[in-house]
């Protein structure tokens, strides 16, 4: 809102000098073209204090040892001068000042003396004007000293008559000893005044517009930090997401594991217990296959035996059928 205001201060007070606002009323209108902008256009340079640049606090001085050339506007052709007074006149649109730098001749003045006692500047020190102008600007303030105060101007001119005088509280006493001074009720701003509050809100405005451009630049970072946070946040996020599930499938695996371990102990235990019941069964079997192989052996005798028997009483019989078989 700050700046905004500012850029509009500062457009109204370009207008303002635009269109010479402060001037007399007949230099307004030559600004604006007299009677036939179209035809004057390229004639019309600008308002001479519009071109000139000077020092703030001393505006005042300046104004007051420049007088009523103020109001001049400069005039690229002077051709066009009579025209320009001519409709002047004739539409009654008021006086005016008419500045032709090429009427300008340098001036033969001898060299400036030493600034007076208790004078600041000299006045041609305190502003700054374009090289086509520097002429005119020497002849007008060439000899005008600048004092703080009207009682030291009065002062120094007793002792230096040829010179002009101007005070920051904007007197003036002219070569011929003549103080001009005083103020009315309600006072507008010069157009010096105004170029001085258009340079000063100019450079605010830059200000201004550094430090929105440095707070825009910090809240376009803030915002690519905040996305990039955010970003960050949701990867974040994910990752949790992605260890809850890991944690879940870990536990999981760790329930299996140990249902796993429990089982392999388990046959661990069946294993042992079939490994015992092996070795028993097998101990079991060599005691079956001795006592197997004792009794095959026992039945092998018994059964040689049996056949010497069956021999003994084969033999026998047959004796004792032939001892019958002879008894007969």
């Amino acid at each position: 809102r700050t700046l905004a205001e500012k850029r509009s201060r500062l457009d109204v007070l370009r207008q303002l000098n635009k269109e010479g606002e402060g001037l007399a009323q007949g230099s307004q209108a030559v600004l604006k073209g007299v009677d036939d902008p179209e035809k004057f256009r390229g004639a019309i340079a600008g308002s001479l204090v519009a071109q000139l640049d000077v020092d703030s606090k001393f505006i005042p001085a300046i104004e007051a040892a420049l007088g009523r050339n103020l109001h001049a506007v400069v005039l690229k052709d002077e051709e066009a001068a009579a025209d320009i007074i001519a409709r002047l006149k004739k539409k009654k649109l008021g006086q005016a000042a008419l500045l032709m730098p090429q009427l300008t001749r340098p001036s033969q003045d001898p060299a400036r003396k030493d600034l007076p006692a208790g004078g600041l500047a000299w006045a041609t020190d305190k502003l700054a004007a374009p090289p086509a102008l520097e002429p005119l600007v020497r002849q007008l303030l060439g000899n005008v000293a600048i004092f703080s105060d009207l009682q030291q101007a009065l002062q120094c001119k007793k002792h230096e008559p040829a010179l002009a005088m101007a005070t920051l509280a904007g007197e003036f006493i002219s070569r011929e000893g003549i103080v001009f001074g005083g103020s009315s009720e309600a006072r507008a701003s010069s157009m010096l005044e105004r170029k001085a509050q258009i340079a000063d809100l100019a450079k605010e405005e830059a200000a201004l517009a550094g430090e929105r451009d440095s707070v825009l630049a910090k809240r376009d970072e803030a915002k690519a930090a905040l996305e990039i946070a955010s970003q960050l946040q949701r990867e974040f996020s994910e990752a949790e997401r992605r260890i809850d599930n890991l944690r879940s499938e870990k536990n999981a695996l760790e329930r299996q594991i140990a249902a796993a371990d429990q089982r392999i102990a388990q046959l661990e235990s069946e294993l042992q217990t079939m490994r015992q019941q092996l070795a028993k069964a097998q101990t079991e079997l060599s005691a079956f296959e001795a006592t197997q192989k004792k009794t095959t052996l026992r039945e092998e005798e018994l059964t040689e035996k049996m056949n010497q028997l069956r021999l003994v009483v084969a033999t026998e019989r047959q004796r004792h059928e032939n001892l019958i078989a002879q008894r007969e």
